[in-house]
């Protein structure tokens, strides 16, 4: 399971870490900032900074059922093997 980092903006094209930040949500790879980068950007008042777990699309998920991913692999594989029979 991989980590984004989702910043809304409470004003549009407020900036802060060298980024201009819209009011609409943007994703971020959890890697692109620093531990000191995403405390500032927690801690600014004018920021709504979400951590989220991203479950990868190809693992099973919790429920024990395959990932999007997975499942449609599964089936384009199902279908070869019929078309060759």
């Amino acid at each position: 399971m991989s980590k984004i980092i989702r910043i809304t903006a409470k004003k549009d094209g407020f900036r802060r870490g060298g980024l201009a930040h819209p009011a609409r949500a943007v994703e971020y790879p959890a890697e692109k900032f620093s531990a000191g980068e995403l405390e500032a950007l927690r801690t600014e008042p004018m920021l709504v900074v979400q951590e989220l777990d991203v479950p990868d699309p190809a693992a099973p998920a919790e429920n024990g059922r395959e990932g999007q991913r997975g499942r449609r692999r599964r089936q384009t594989q199902d279908r070869q093997v019929d078309s060759r029979r």
